[in-house]
């Protein structure tokens, strides 16, 4: 994905709804501050808000990924070409959510198979505080920093 075009898209179809970056960010509840980075290039507007956008751009998700219009032929290849783009954006941010989210996949599916001896989760006990400590410090900086944003 390019960020720069996807921003000047935006741009040009915002200039064509006749708004200004404060009419969109007021409309989507956020600061201008956010639309002028998307529209520079530096930032990429975030998934929670993406289909709002998109219906006050009059586009769809797809176009809006793309940074053009797409016509109905070349619709599924971009489409297939945004979905790549997207997991390896994913794959470049999650670091280290991946063993976090596995050890709990196992710990819960040896719960629900009855397949667990409570005698060895007390040997992982430390590790599995830490990990709860680490995932609400996360959770709680983050609903901070959105707070502060005013996305929240």
């Amino acid at each position: 994905m390019d960020q720069i075009k996807i921003g000047k898209f935006i741009a040009e179809l915002r200039k064509q709804q006749n708004m200004t970056q404060s009419d969109l960010a007021e409309k989507l509840n956020i600061s201008n501050r956010a639309v002028s980075k998307w529209e520079t290039g530096k930032s990429m507007p975030d998934p929670s808000i993406m289909q709002e956008l998109c219906s006050y751009l009059n586009i769809n998700v797809n176009e809006l990924l793309s940074g053009e219009r797409i016509c109905i032929d070349e619709y599924n290849t971009k489409a297939e070409e945004n979905l790549i783009a997207l997991s390896r954006q994913g794959n470049k941010r999650s670091s280290g959510y991946g063993i976090t989210s596995i050890l709990t996949l196992i710990f819960v599916v040896l719960k629900l198979t009855n397949n667990i001896n409570w005698s060895w989760i007390f040997v992982l006990s430390p590790i599995w505080i830490f990990l709860i400590v680490a995932t609400v410090s996360s959770l709680i900086v983050l609903i901070i920093g959105r707070i502060r944003k005013g996305k929240w």
